[in-house]
């Protein structure tokens, strides 16, 4: 996981505790696809897996798609000084699994032919941004969906000190870039896979001038309203983390968990990152661009091996923007996801027909839930595939 673990060293010499009064109505919600989690039959194992990794976090919501059927269930607390537990139907940030849509809105303008993924990058941003940006004169929008620009990481150490020393701290995609305007780009493009966030605010720009509407509208009108997915949304500049969204939560050298949604939005509600979702919707699928341009996704790829996996898995790799993992059940494709202490997963077996969907709110110290979450996602496909 693309994680910066400096965000919660910052935090926690900032972030308060107060809280303030949320009324339970804001957290209303219903599942809105079939689930048969109570009859599934492996139910029990299910939840005996997801309430052991909920002592190491505020609270875990899961859900397992396989030929059985669906199981979705959770644990712990979407709010705690307002006492509403976590429940299967409410949303998470789901982090840098954002970059899926992103990459599939550019898929779609692809396979439209309204911009080929050969086509510059200057061919869609303003020139005044292209001058300020080192490699952005010469990339092509496909090195910029696999991580082979070389374009500047935007998500620094100044930019986590403005986050926290600025509550509700919000920045445009034009904003965030001019973290590295001027900058030196870490090696031409197409030499190195280097994973930066930074590609997919410029791919989110992209998705806007070809629209002609934001990217939150563009989320909207072409991923979640085709799929019926009522409980998935992207946060705007106005408003990060959407009404209803389980709270985050910060834990360190062992205190109690203090509430930092007001530290929590910067890099929201742009290409790299912002869609809130349960994790129902993330199993659901996903049939929005054709075989061609879904072949083209996972088939051009890079080497991803600093990706975050289970260590005893074979490897990682990168496509047009989607991650590929080498598993010993088979090829999946996903992304991992994390911003503030929200924490996502997500893997999808195409030929078994099984996906896996997991995400937290809530991060502490002295937990490893990263490596812990890898444990538990292994151990949840040992359960399906047994």
């Amino acid at each position: 996981m693309k994680r910066l673990l400096i965000i919660t060293l910052i935090i926690s010499m900032f972030a308060c505790g107060d809280s303030e009064i949320v009324s339970p109505e804001a957290y209303s919600c219903t599942l809105t696809f079939a689930d048969n989690s109570n009859s599934h039959p492996d139910s029990d194992l299910f939840l005996e897996a997801i309430d052991e990794m909920a002592k190491m976090t505020t609270g875990i919501q899961i859900a397992v798609t396989a030929p059985e059927g669906t199981w979705t269930g959770s644990s712990g607390m979407a709010d705690i000084p307002n006492s509403i537990p976590l429940q299967s139907c409410h949303k998470l940030m789901i982090g840098s699994i954002s970059k899926i849509y992103t990459g599939v809105l550019i898929m779609q303008l692809h396979e439209e032919g309204v911009l080929s993924v050969d086509d510059q990058l200057s061919d869609w941003i303003d020139a005044s941004i292209v001058e300020r940006i080192d490699n952005a004169d010469e990339v092509t929008i496909r090195q910029l969906l696999f991580h082979m620009s070389g374009i500047r990481e935007y998500l620094d150490v100044e930019h986590h000190v403005n986050a926290v020393n600025t509550p509700n701290f919000k920045k445009t995609q034009l904003e965030k870039l001019k973290y590295i305007y001027d900058l030196e780009a870490y090696e031409k493009p197409g030499e190195v896979y280097n994973y930066s966030n930074t590609n997919y605010v410029l791919l989110g720009l992209i998705v806007e001038e070809a629209r002609n509407m934001a990217l939150w509208d563009a989320v909207d009108l072409y991923i979640t309203h085709p799929l019926g997915l009522q409980n998935s949304l992207m946060g705007t500049h106005e408003d990060p983390i959407p009404t209803g969204t389980a709270r985050p939560y910060l834990a360190m050298r062992g205190e109690k968990y203090m509430d930092i949604i007001h530290y929590a939005v910067a890099d929201a509600a742009t290409g790299d990152g912002g869609i809130a979702s349960n994790m129902q919707d993330l199993n659901a699928n996903h049939n929005l661009i054709n075989e061609t341009t879904l072949e083209l996704m996972i088939s051009d790829t890079a080497d991803g091996s600093d990706a975050a996996s289970y260590p005893e898995w074979s490897g990682e790799e990168y496509g047009l923007g989607i991650e590929i993992y080498h598993t010993p059940y088979g090829t999946a494709y996903g992304h991992t996801g994390s911003t503030s202490s929200y924490s996502s997963y997500l893997l999808h077996f195409p030929d078994q027909n099984v996906t896996i969907s997991i995400a937290y709110n809530g991060y502490s110290e002295t937990n490893d839930l990263e490596g812990e979450n890898w444990i538990l996602i292994n151990d949840l496909l040992n359960i399906v595939f047994d």
